[in-house]
C-alpha cells in the first residue's frame, strides 16, 4: 500500500507529466532526439504510476456497492486519453509536420487540470484513518463523500482489512508463484491479461494506418475511421462500468470474451476464404461483363 497522501502523490506525479511535456516541446528547437527519449520515458512513468494512484484513490473514497463502477472510470478515462491524441493528431487541428512538438504535449494539459483540482477534492479517508490515525478527520471526510452518518462499520471494516495486510508478511514474485493456495487465482489474472494482450486491440491502436490501408480505406479516411475507434472504446468502458454491478464481474468477463472469441474466428475464416479466392484482374473482368451483356441482349 502506498504510505503517501494520495493527493499529494497524484499531484507529484503529474508534474513529472508536466516536466516531460517541457522536454518535449524544448527538443524540436534543440534538435535533440535524446530529449525525446527522455520525455517519452516520463510520459511512461507518469502514466503508468498515476493509473496506479488513480485506482487507489477511487477505490478508496467510494462506497462498496458502486466501487467496481467507480473504479472501472479509470479504463473510461485512459480511451478518453486515447481519443484526444487521436483528436489533436489530426491534420485539421496539430497533426502536421511542423507542430508535432505540440500535440506530443497534450497530455499535459490533462496533468495540469489534475494539479489545479486536487487541492479541492478530499483526501482518501483509508489514508487519514490508517497511516495518519486521525479518525476525526477520516469521518470528516467520509460525511462529505456519501453524506451524514457515524460511519463506523466502515472504519472498523478499514482496520481490521488493514490488520489482515499487516498479519500476512509481504511475498516476493517467487514465494508467491509457489504459493498453492493462490494458485486459481494466478491463474484466473494470467489468463484475463494474456486475453487483453492477445485481443489485437494493441495491434490495432498501433498499426491501424496500414491495416485500414490494406484493408481498402482511403488514406485521407484513415484518421477519421481511428477517432471512431477510440470513441467505440470510450462507449464500451462506459457501459460496461453501467452493468458491472447489476450483471457482476465474472458474466461481462466471458461474455466478452465469448464475443471477441467469435469475431476472431470469424476473421480467421474471412481471411482464408480471401486468401484461398483466385483474384481476377481487370481484364477478366471485363470478359466477364462482356459475356453478361452477350447473354442478356442474346
Amino acid at each position: 500500500m502506498c504510505p503517501f497522501p494520495r493527493k499529494r502523490a497524484t499531484m507529484c506525479n503529474s508534474l513529472i507529466s508536466v516536466i516531460g511535456a517541457v522536454i518535449m516541446l524544448t527538443s524540436k528547437e534543440a534538435k535533440s532526439f535524446e530529449m525525446i527519449i527522455v520525455s517519452r520515458m516520463l510520459y511512461g512513468y507518469s502514466s503508468g504510476l498515476g493509473l496506479s494512484l488513480h485506482l487507489m484513490y477511487l477505490g478508496e473514497i467510494s462506497p462498496r456497492k458502486i466501487r467496481g463502477q467507480v473504479t472501472l472510470t479509470s479504463s473510461t478515462f485512459l480511451s478518453l486519453g486515447k481519443l484526444s491524441g487521436q483528436f489533436f493528431g489530426l491534420s485539421e487541428i496539430l497533426g502536421s509536420q511542423d507542430l508535432w512538438n505540440i500535440v506530443l504535449c497534450a497530455p499535459a494539459c490533462f496533468s495540469v487540470v489534475q494539479v489545479l483540482a486536487l487541492p479541492f477534492l478530499p483526501e482518501a479517508p483509508r489514508y487519514l484513518f490508517i497511516e495518519k490515525g486521525d479518525d476525526k478527520a477520516c469521518k470528516r471526510v467520509l460525511q462529505s463523500l456519501w453524506g451524514k452518518g457515524d460511519y463506523k462499520q466502515e472504519m472498523e471494516e478499514m482496520l481490521i482489512e488493514h490488520m489482515a495486510l499487516e498479519a500476512s508478511p509481504p511475498k516476493s514474485p517467487l514465494q508467491l508463484l509457489k504459493d498453492w493456495t493462490v494458485r486459481w487465482q494466478l491463474i484466473t489474472v494470467f489468463i484475463i491479461y494474456s486475453c487483453n494482450q492477445m485481443s489485437g486491440m494493441s495491434a490495432i491502436s498501433t498499426f491501424s494506418f496500414d491495416i485500414f490501408l490494406k484493408a481498402g480505406v482511403q488514406k485521407d479516411k484513415i484518421r477519421y475511421i481511428t477517432v471512431g475507434l477510440g470513441i467505440t472504446e470510450i462507449l464500451t468502458s462506459i457501459s460496461c462500468s453501467l452493468l458491472i454491478e447489476h450483471i457482476g464481474r465474472r458474466p461481462l468477463l466471458w461474455g466478452g470474451y465469448a464475443v471477441m472469441s467469435f469475431i476472431w474466428i470469424m476473421v480467421t475464416i474471412m481471411l482464408n476464404l480471401k486468401v484461398n479466392t483466385p483474384r481476377m484482374n481487370e481484364k477478366d473482368n471485363i470478359k466477364l461483363l462482356q459475356k453478361e451483356l452477350k447473354v442478356r441482349f442474346n
